[in-house]
């Protein structure tokens, strides 16, 4: 059984995923391509209901693997949670990302260079979703008590002091997203008890969001060049991925179409190719796919439960992978080929965000 601050991650991965369980998914056609529709202008909204959007069901559980994987064998019991003799693989830059090894779900940094992990923050409360500032001098991320009872989203300064961005106490507010030219931060809430996608500059004026009916936006990813969003949708019955341009909204382009969960999208450093999570062979794997919709294409497809990825540079992946139910993080090549462990800990290490060392 899940523990209760551990549950509290999958609010932010896995919100996204809820109405699927209770939606029926029979009148998509798996051969559509991708598609072109008008998507409605920003608004601001001032629904101030605070439903927590979670149905009947809850969230689903990371899966336990079974049978054969491509992922490096894992050690004995005694040397599980101890790095290999050798160390960890190196990489160019850094990752952010959640942990537990700290005690509460904390952000913590992974050095690429000298595989040296430091702690983010030490929150009263925890902190989880962290995401990178364009010149990788500060991070944003999710704040709140491990009760639930409320999200926030603040903003830290490696050299500084955290502070609140967007503070709703009417709603919840998580996944940020650090626009690549820096004065814009996207994320999610549930002012009117669906999932929608919001605006925010750094002083945490409110920006607006994303116009929509009854249907859910969410899982913010920024192109390269801060011009487009990636997200995820179930506007059209499944959650599928979507593209639009920013910040006028004038078109939406339709990226993906099969049965089942597609979401937590990222732009490659080129925004040519989107890298993507789906559930679409019954277990979580990672997918890549043009940013037209154009030449999908799976990265992994073995028994492990394999989430959050993002791009490490131009050749390379980080990710979530579950095995013998401990979440790591691994480090793959973007043609798939050499997976390797990047943390060992007593706990879950989750959702890396890359970012060049300055």
């Amino acid at each position: 059984m899940l523990k209760p601050r551990l549950l509290m991650l999958y609010v932010s991965g896995f919100l996204v995923l809820v109405s699927v369980l209770v939606s029926a998914c029979s009148d998509v056609n798996p051969s559509q391509e991708a598609q072109t529709v008008q998507l409605p202008v920003v608004t601001n909204t001032d629904n101030s209901q605070n439903a927590y959007p979670v149905e009947e069901g809850g969230y689903p559980a990371p899966g336990t693997p079974q049978g054969e994987t491509d992922l490096p064998p894992v050690p004995a019991e005694a040397a599980f949670f101890a790095p290999p003799s050798e160390g960890i693989p190196t990489f160019a830059g850094k990752l952010a990302f959640q942990t537990e090894r700290f005690g509460a779900l904390q952000v913590a940094i992974l050095d690429g260079a000298t595989g040296e992990i430091s702690q983010l923050n030490s929150e009263v409360s925890q902190s989880f979703e962290p995401d990178w500032s364009p010149d990788c001098t500060a991070v944003v991320y999710t704040t709140g008590p491990v009760s639930g009872e409320d999200f926030e989203v603040s903003i830290k300064a490696l050299a500084g002091e955290a502070r609140p961005l967007v503070t709703s106490s009417d709603t919840y507010d998580w996944a940020a997203a650090w626009s690549p030219i820096g004065d814009v931060i996207a994320y999610q809430n549930n002012r009117d008890a669906l999932i929608n996608i919001c605006f925010t500059n750094l002083a945490g004026e409110d920006l607006g969001c994303m116009e929509r009916g009854s249907f859910s936006n969410a899982m913010p990813a920024w192109s390269p060049d801060g011009t487009q969003l990636a997200f995820g949708s179930n506007r059209e019955g499944n959650w599928e991925l979507y593209v639009t341009d920013y910040p006028a909204f004038t078109s939406l382009t339709r990226l993906t179409t099969n049965n089942d969960i597609d979401f937590h999208p990222q732009f490659s450093p080129d925004g040519q190719t989107i890298l993507f999570t789906s559930k679409r062979l019954g277990i979580y794997d990672l997918y890549l796919i043009k940013a037209d919709g154009e030449g999908e294409r799976p990265l992994t497809s073995d028994p492990a439960d394999e989430r959050d990825p993002v791009w490490v540079g131009d050749s390379q992946i980080a990710y979530t992978a579950n095995i013998q139910d401990d979440w790591e993080l691994y480090l793959v090549n973007a043609d798939g080929s050499n997976v390797q462990r990047l943390t060992y800990a007593r706990g879950a290490d989750q959702w890396p965000a890359w970012c060049a060392s300055k």
